[in-house]
């Protein structure tokens, strides 16, 4: 009932978010603002979300390390914010990637039971509707669209956008239709700014991706309400992975006739669509590629800059909403600007799963008090280089100064924009298959590997001992996915539609110290 009800409040909030109306002037000073603000917006949310819900989950980690709410507000005083998140991290107060997803039965210190993914969701969101995100995490994250925080970050959206002139450029996205919210995420954060998408292309069909009758009637009503109040979203247009063309050539025809065109998706596929345009024989000079979701690998970005093409790199997470957008004066492809109005990361040193590299792994803190997830010190299985620089582009102007570079997962392989993430692997990898297909756990392994063309692929290692046919072997480990739920069907579809997963007759490979892992990236050191 309690979920009915904050759809129906969903329904309603939807004409007066479509009344909205924010300038690049508005956007500026919000973020301006927002920077100025950091620390009171983390300690108010500290105040209301934890110390003032006693069902909050960060709650016992807190009163364990000693630290009430007057002594985090010294600390943050005192030290500032990110020092204060760095010492809270060191004495426990943390949430884990597995904790935050949902996928831990560890019972920590001091909290009496495991933590479960809805735990973290933020108890006064009013106006939203829940989603899941994508990839193959289990049976995903449900994630809550909440207008409230579409609206606080269309600021973000307007100067990501206007940071690179592209303001006036027609946008397409090619990115999936529910469960996942991550397009309807796009289209909703820049309605307050009035600049609809001219195109949604989808790399599967609902039923591909698992879309319930719930997600339908969900876009078909947030449809509707734009094309009411004259805001008009488009309708998704089923376009395959292996039909990129026909992307590459509304993008040519768009930047004709406006100067200039840009895609919103993922990093591979604006690497499919350049390729698409290469063997073609379309220029791609004006046109502007935004893509996220996976590592802007070298390759990839090369293949999207030989086609004519602009790079911009962005950074987001469903649970979390837009965290970076490209710097306008990068040192290398991968530079983004933290929107650290909304978001602060700090780090702890771990080891990269399949090697024997350390590495500083990524804690983000939300700040919104918008954000359908509330976030404290929550590691998201990423790692790479933050570096506090200022610079003369549009973002660096308006304060944000902490660049994240050369940004990579630690526990998830990655392929066409889906995520498989370590313990659903493992599951599949040391149960399903020697149960199905014969051996033992010691008998397969998944690679990570780029081919020639600059195109991620899984690559499933089987023993040449196992007596399976390869087509089954494959097709076993993509049907145990297919009983993961919905984010898993949709990661499924599209690697079977990209053939993003192939089968590999050998040994498994051993890391440099002689360790037998199941998950291995052929991108790192091992």
């Amino acid at each position: 009932m309690s979920s009915f009800r904050s759809y129906i409040r969903f329904a309603m909030g939807l004409p007066g978010h479509f009344r909205q109306n924010i300038s690049a002037g508005d956007a500026e000073a919000i973020i301006r603002q927002g920077v100025i603000d950091r620390d009171d917006r983390f300690l108010k949310l500290l105040k209301h979300g934890v110390y003032e819900y006693l069902q909050s989950p960060y709650l016992p980690l807190l009163k364990s390390a000693g630290c009430e709410f007057g002594d985090v507000a010294t600390m943050v005083r005192r030290d500032g914010l990110e020092a204060t998140l760095q010492i809270l991290l060191a004495n426990g107060v943390s949430i884990t990637f597995d904790e935050f997803k949902g996928r831990s039965c560890e019972v920590r210190e001091g909290i009496n039971a495991p933590l479960g993914a809805r735990d973290f969701d933020n108890p006064h969101l009013s106006r939203y509707y829940t989603g899941t995100t994508g990839g193959s995490s289990g049976v995903g994250t449900r994630v809550s669209m909440d207008l409230d925080h579409y609206a606080a970050q269309a600021a973000h959206e307007l100067m990501a956008v206007a940071a690179h002139d592209l303001l006036e450029a027609p946008t397409a996205a090619w990115l999936s239709v529910m469960p996942s919210p991550a397009c309807l995420g796009v289209m909703l954060r820049r309605t307050p700014f009035h600049r609809p998408l001219a195109k949604w292309f989808t790399q599967v069909t609902h039923k591909e991706a698992g879309s319930t009758l719930k997600d339908r009637l969900a876009s078909e009503t947030i449809l509707a309400a734009s094309r009411m109040f004259r805001n008009p979203f488009p309708r998704p247009e089923h376009v395959p992975l292996d039909q990129a063309i026909r992307i590459a050539r509304w993008l040519r025809h768009a930047a004709d006739e406006h100067g200039a065109s840009l895609l919103v998706t993922h990093v591979s596929c604006a690497a499919r669509v350049a390729r698409a345009a290469r063997e073609a024989g379309i220029d791609l000079q004006g046109i502007v590629m935004w893509a996220g979701s996976e590592p802007p690998t070298p390759a990839k970005v090369g293949l999207i800059k030989a086609s004519g093409a602009h790079w911009i790199p962005g950074y987001w997470m469903i649970e979390a909403g837009f965290l970076a957008q490209g710097c306008g004066t990068p040192l290398d492809a991968t530079d983004v600007h933290l929107f650290s109005d909304a978001f602060a990361i700090v780090t702890s040193p771990q080891v990269i799963p399949g090697t024997d590299e350390t590495v500083d792994s990524f804690y983000l803190t939300s700040l919104l008090p918008t954000a359908s997830k509330l976030m404290i010190n929550v590691e998201i299985d990423d790692f790479g280089v933050i570096e506090r620089r200022r610079c003369d582009c549009p973002l660096g102007k308006l304060g944000l100064d902490t660049h994240l570079r050369q940004i990579h997962s630690l526990g998830k392989l990655t392929g066409e924009g889906m995520t498989l993430i370590g313990g659903t692997a493992l599951r599949v990898l040391e149960e399903v298959l020697p149960a199905q297909c014969g051996g033992t756990t010691l008998d397969y392994q998944l690679l990570e590997e780029e081919d020639e063309k600059g195109m991620t692929k899984l690559i499933l290692v089987a023993s040449p001992k196992i007596n399976t046919d390869d087509d089954t072997i494959r097709e076993t480990f993509l049907a145990a996915l297919d009983h993961s739920g919905p984010g898993a069907t949709l990661a499924r579809a599209t690697w079977r539609q990209a053939d993003s997963l192939q089968v590999r007759r050998e040994e498994p490979l051993p890391t440099g110290q002689g360790k037998l892992l199941p998950l291995r990236s052929s991108s790192r050191k091992s």
